[in-house]
């Protein structure tokens, strides 16, 4: 099974065309921390900036530099491999000094800190991104057609779909992750914990993107029975028992709409809600059984189906400004932790996720690459 791919979120708006630079350079994610680090503490907060590999791959190397146990490393989120990202690490304060780390090429120390706590996934404020599309078109009808798609966008925010990043090189984590979850534990192959982990969050992820893509086709501005939804401002979540009554609470954003990241402890969705879980789910190969397996292994929680994009910004380069001898456009924004900016930049180049982002991977080390 290949994973699902996401309708475009601002149709019947045309794209520009164009596609996303394959150079690691015009791919720029900064985290921005959740919180001031308090300056004290038995943890050393680390921050890094790596281009060409993975955060696993990253912090396997800090660890061998800082003399750890990788597992002893808190990471608030995963960054993409083909960019140039920076993030934060914690790492226990009986580490090796930083100045006697050697690190491998494309890995850099930017500044430390000290604090109280251990980094946990989830532990930022959001990712700020900066990506080059190439190959568009510098006319007035695709001038008036990004300012459409990004008008929409800032107006009413944009379907917070998983990227393929998520399901792997080529997708082949899906059917791989699937069958794990569907096999007797007895029966399972030995795996690492880090892809213990992974492999059911790729069934999840799935799930959700096909439950958003039929959510949607029932209206993003109207709230159905049922349907499990997130307050703003807040992580109190509530099942909707009167649609009519909590409609205008949806139109002025007291309260988001959310989708399923099945497991044990999720909040249920029930009524007309629920049957389009389970809708997705089958579309999958999953029943209830199925489902109730996949929850034996995550706790599970409600993802939001949209996201707020108020900040996004958008820059056209000519060739002497661009400096390549071609015109890009350039695309800047924000993005909640778990938000994939691929999912923007496919809305204005309107291509496959394959054909998004062609990166020439040979010259790669293999450890460097995909999360399984």
């Amino acid at each position: 099974m290949q994973p699902f791919q996401p309708p475009f979120d601002t149709e019947p708006l045309a794209g520009i065309g164009g596609q996303i630079s394959a150079r690691s350079e015009d791919f720029v994610v900064d985290e921005v921390q959740l919180y001031d680090w308090s300056g004290e503490g038995d943890h050393l907060m680390v921050r890094f900036r790596k281009t060409g590999m993975n955060t696993q791959f990253a912090v396997k190397a800090i660890a061998r530099a800082a003399g750890v146990d990788a597992r002893d490393i808190g990471v608030a989120g995963q960054k993409d491999r083909w960019a140039v990202t920076s993030q934060w690490v914690s790492i226990p304060k009986r580490s090796a000094p930083v100045e006697e780390w050697s690190l491998p090429e494309g890995l850099e120390v930017l500044e430390t800190a000290f604090h109280n706590n251990k980094l946990r996934t989830g532990h930022l404020s959001a990712n700020r991104f900066r990506i080059v599309l190439i190959g568009v078109e510098d006319s007035e009808e695709n001038r008036a057609r990004e300012a459409e798609i990004t008008s929409l966008i800032r107006l009413r925010g944009i379907a917070n779909y998983f990227g393929p990043q998520r399901f792997g090189r080529g997708g082949n984590n899906l059917d791989q992750a699937l069958a794990w979850v569907r096999a007797d534990r007895r029966d399972r192959g030995r795996v690492d914990r880090f892809v213990a982990r992974m492999l059911p969050s790729v069934v999840q992820s799935e799930h959700f993107n096909r439950f958003l893509a039929l959510r949607l086709e029932a209206g993003r501005d109207r709230l159905l029975t049922g349907e499990v939804v997130r307050l703003d401002g807040t992580n109190r979540l509530f099942a909707v028992e009167d649609a009519a009554a909590e409609q205008e609470r949806l139109a002025t954003h007291d309260i988001w709409l959310t989708g399923p990241m099945w497991g044990a402890k999720m909040r249920r969705a029930a009524a007309e809600a629920a049957e389009m879980e389970l809708a997705a789910a089958a579309e999958m190969g999953l029943d209830e059984a199925g489902l109730t397996q996949l929850g034996a292994e995550v706790d599970g929680t409600r993802r939001d189906l949209v996201t707020p994009m108020a900040d996004l910004e958008v820059s056209w380069m000519g060739a002497d400004d661009s400096g390549r001898g071609a015109p890009i456009v350039v695309l800047q924004f924000s993005l909640p932790s778990g938000g994939y900016a691929t999912q923007v930049a496919r809305e204005y180049c309107r291509r496959s996720w394959e054909a998004l982002r062609p990166v020439e991977r040979s010259d790669e080390p293999d450890d460097a690459g995909d999360l399984a």
